[in-house]
């Protein structure tokens, strides 16, 4: 945690954090309309394996990074 401070303030990370949820937050979005105008057939929209695969490589990436600490607060 020292370190860390070091190299930026609490407010700093913060407002990384938010910038990071909103960069991934329309992310999501735009892959899920892109999948949505992909798929739409009759009136249904269907989740491509594009969006999935995506979508898991994005998680995965979010949950590596939690476990290694970033973002955890620690």
């Amino acid at each position: 945690m020292e370190l860390g401070q070091a190299y930026a303030s609490a407010q700093e990370v913060k407002e990384l954090e938010q910038r990071i949820s909103q960069f991934v937050e329309e992310e999501i979005n735009r892959i899920m309309t892109a999948a949505m105008k992909e798929t739409f057939v009759k009136n249904q929209y269907k989740l491509s394996s594009n969006f999935s695969r995506t979508l898991c490589k994005i998680l995965k990436k979010g949950v590596g990074n939690r476990e290694s600490g970033i973002g955890s607060g620690e």
